[in-house]
This record gives C-alpha cells, sequence and structure tokens, in this order.
C-alpha cells in the first residue's frame, strides 16, 4: 500500500511528466492494439478465402506433356471425371466446356481508342468470335468465388439449364440487352478446336449480368471482361456438336467434404486408372498466388507494426524513464537507507508508470478505433503492390489480362478492421511487458549503486 501512495504522489506532483509519459504510452497502445486489429481482420479474411477455395481441387492437362487441343485448350474426359466425383468425401464439381462461337446479333466490344488488334483476315475469320464458357454451375466457378466476376443482376447457370447465358454488364449496355434478351450464336468454322466441323446455331437467353473488370490493359479483344460469357452445357455441345461419348472439358473442379479430406481424396485419387501423365490434379489454393502471397505480406506487415510499436515503446520508455529517474537519485538514495528494497523501489516505478498507462490504455481503444482501419488499408496496398511486383519479376510481366491470368494475379483489396475489447486483453498484456522491460532498464544504472553512492553524488 505505502508504494502506490508514494507512486501516486509523484505522479500526480509531476503533471508535465506525466503527461509526456501518457502520450508515449498512448502512442505504443495504439499501435499494439491497431496491429492485432488488422491481423484478426486479416485472419478473418483468410477464412473466408479458405472456406471458398482451399476444400476445392481441379483435374486438368499437365501441361508438361499433354499439350491439349491444337490452341492447347483442356482435354479432360468423361470417365476420368465419374471416377473421381465417385470418391467418398467428394460432394460436387463444375465441369467447364469452352467453345468458339461467332455472335450474330450483336456486336462485341472492342479494344479502347480504337486500337487495333487482328489484321484483316484475323478480322474476316474472328471478327465476331467469342469464348462460350459451358459449365453445370456458375456460381460455384472460381472466377466468381474469388469475386473476380460478381453477379449484378438475374441468376446463375444451372445443371439444367438449356440454351442460357450470362454476360457482363457492359456488353448489355453496349447492345442493350437486358435479362430476357436472345443473343443468336454459330460455331467458328475457322476455329482449330472445332474437331468436328460444327456449323451448329444456337439462341440463348440472358438469365444473369455480371460485373467485373481487367486487372491490365488488355491486348486483344478476346481478353477484355466484356466479351466472356457464361452459357450451360447443352448449349456449348451443340455449337460444338459433340456427345457424351467424344466431348471433352477445359478443366473440372471438385469440391471436398473439407479441408481436412482434402489430402485423403487426392492420394486416393492419385491410384485411379487415370493417365496422370497425361493429367493431373491442382488445389484451387494453387491457382491464387496473389491472394495468398498477399496474405502473408499482410502478415509481415502487421507484425512489423507490432514490433515497431513494442521497440519503440521499449527505446522511448527507457530512455524517459531513465532520465525520470536519474533526477531522483536522492528519493531512492533515502528510500534504500532507510531499508527500503530494490524491489519495492522498482516496483513503485512500475506502479507509477501503470497509473498511466490505464488513461492512455483506456483512450488507445477509441484512438485505434479511428485509425486502424487507415493503417489497415495501407498495410493491403503495400502487401498487394509487393505481390503484383513480385509475380511480374517471377514471369517476365508474361502475364495476360484475361481472365484466368486475372484470377491467379488477384490480389487483396481490402479488410475491414474492427477493433473489438476482446483485443484490449492482449494489448494490455503486451504493453505489460515492455513497461516491465523499460522500467528495468531505465531503473538499473541508478539501483546498481549503493545508498551512500548514491547520496555522494548528490554533494
Amino acid at each position: 500500500m505505502e508504494v502506490i501512495l508514494r507512486a501516486w504522489r509523484f505522479v500526480t506532483r509531476k503533471r508535465m511528466k506525466s503527461i509526456v509519459l501518457a502520450f508515449i504510452l498512448l502512442l505504443m497502445s495504439t499501435m499494439i492494439l491497431s496491429g492485432l486489429a488488422i491481423k484478426n481482420a486479416t485472419d478473418q479474411a483468410a477464412g473466408e478465402i479458405g472456406k471458398k477455395v482451399q476444400s476445392a481441387f481441379v483435374l486438368e492437362n499437365n501441361a508438361r506433356y499433354n499439350m491439349g487441343t491444337p490452341r492447347g485448350a483442356g482435354t479432360v474426359k468423361n470417365k476420368d471425371i465419374e471416377q473421381i466425383a465417385k470418391l467418398d468425401g467428394v460432394t460436387g464439381s463444375v465441369r467447364r466446356m469452352d467453345s468458339l462461337v461467332d455472335l450474330k446479333n450483336v456486336k462485341q466490344a472492342r479494344l479502347p481508342d480504337g486500337t487495333k488488334d487482328y489484321d484483316a483476315k484475323k478480322e474476316k475469320d474472328y471478327g465476331e468470335a467469342v469464348n462460350f464458357m459451358g459449365v453445370n454451375d456458375s456460381a460455384q466457378e472460381l472466377k466468381f468465388r474469388t469475386e473476380t466476376f460478381k453477379l449484378v443482376s438475374g441468376r446463375h447457370i444451372k445443371s439444367d439449364d438449356k440454351f442460357k447465358v450470362l454476360i457482363h454488364e457492359d456488353f448489355a449496355k453496349l447492345n442493350n440487352l437486358k435479362l430476357g434478351s436472345k443473343i443468336k450464336v454459330q460455331a467458328n468454322p475457322h476455329d482449330p478446336d472445332n474437331l468436328q466441323k460444327s456449323h451448329e446455331s444456337a439462341e440463348v437467353e440472358v438469365v444473369g449480368i455480371f460485373s467485373g473488370k481487367n486487372s491490365r490493359r488488355a491486348s486483344v479483344r478476346s481478353e477484355l471482361f466484356e466479351n466472356i460469357f457464361y452459357t450451360d452445357l447443352a448449349t456449348t455441345r451443340k455449337t460444338n456438336k459433340v456427345n457424351y461419348d467424344n466431348e471433352i472439358y477445359q478443366n473440372v473442379t471438385f469440391f471436398a467434404k473439407d479441408v481436412n479430406a482434402m489430402s485423403r481424396i487426392l492420394e486416393q485419387a492419385k491410384k485411379l486408372p487415370i493417365d496422370w501423365k497425361m493429367y493431373q490434379l491442382t488445389k484451387s489454393e494453387q491457382e491464387l498466388a496473389g491472394i495468398t502471397s498477399t496474405l502473408g505480406g499482410i502478415y509481415g506487415l502487421v507484425f512489423g507494426v507490432m514490433m515497431f510499436g513494442m521497440i519503440l515503446g521499449v527505446g522511448v520508455l527507457s530512455l524517459v524513464l531513465f532520465l525520470w529517474i536519474n533526477e531522483r537519485k536522492k528519493e531512492v538514495g533515502v528510500l534504500l537507507s532507510i531499508g527500503v528494497s530494490k524491489v519495492k523501489i522498482v516496483l513503485q516505478f512500475v506502479a507509477e508508470v501503470l497509473m498511466i498507462f490505464v488513461v492512455s490504455f483506456l483512450l488507445s481503444f477509441f484512438v485505434a478505433g479511428s485509425v486502424s482501419q487507415k493503417i489497415g488499408d495501407n498495410l493491403v496496398s503495400q502487401a498487394s503492390k509487393n505481390t503484383t511486383k513480385e509475380i511480374n519479376k517471377s514471369l517476365n510481366g508474361s502475364f495476360g489480362a484475361d481472365a484466368d491470368s486475372s484470377v491467379t494475379t488477384k490480389t487483396i483489396d481490402h479488410i475491414d478492421v474492427t477493433v473489438r475489447p476482446e483485443l484490449l486483453i492482449w494489448t494490455f498484456g503486451f504493453a505489460m511487458g515492455v513497461i516491465v522491460v523499460a522500467v528495468l532498464i531505465g531503473a538499473s544504472p541508478i539501483l546498481r549503486l549503493k545508498p551512500k553512492q548514491l547520496l555522494m553524488e548528490l554533494e
């Protein structure tokens, strides 16, 4: 009790010094609390992304040995798909079958500023050719799961749909289309992947409209998001002129019951009679290099902010306390000479700092609440820039502007930072450690001296 009373008298008597110390402690605790809040927000973002992609894997061509179709597209077959689909723990799949078709009653989007991307012959053969992606469930397709695309009106493509289509909102505006509008298409006869020499036509109904922007400048019109279309498998089967026996898929995404079942399912799949030299299984998270790298970058920056706050706290507090305590040699000398132990003197110094810290600690909750989102936005922006630079450097800038490349290079652009009351417990613990270390460092030079030495120095 005597220690606390002495501490209280000193804090209330030296008001200016107490205010300076309170400001330092407020800065330190705000940085620690903000760092914890940003880490918590990053954990939530990682968890949400994990739910979307970590329990999925993709069957696709092994590009090392399987060059695919004449245009390098996938050659995944039904017999292999069905074997994997029957494995215990596999809950569903998204099949993707592409078809190059010519638009007959609408116009595809062109590059901005009238940029020429096709020569005369290519313009004649492919001027209105677009890729129709046939899927059995567009809501679970990777670009929608990662929110590269977002459905803004209508509904998604379902497995029992026939001759339905999703279009981009800018394409809809360009051609004055809306939900219920009809688009006429025909298989492109010049496409090297038109293996059946199809001239089949189809009329599809717009059932959904989606949004999304290219992450980088497109060099050809086929990379524009405006020229991306999702349709049902019945449509692509018709335009490709294929049936169950001879149809092939670009890839198939399978979903596991939960993340923990993934390893077991992949091991079982590798034992199936599938040509694993020609095909491979890839975890969906591997296709999201940009997002996973950005998450790692954010964690690194958050750790840096928290460490800076604690190091700043130890360094500045130690210096201030050393100067503060150095002025109190007489007080320390007298206390030691009348039998007060060094432990009690240190406890008094700690109590003094804690009394000031309580005010700073409570204020930090409100200060961190107002600045943590801004700090988080800056850290996310910096981590995203670093990730983009790393990806461009590793691939010599060879990534395109198409949707598949955009998924791979996609980074996190925002996290929702909330300073929750429970984070105060961790902040208090970290700050307590900093305060104790700072007091020991600041007081040690004086406490090493004997009472007589302290009093003689004053003379």
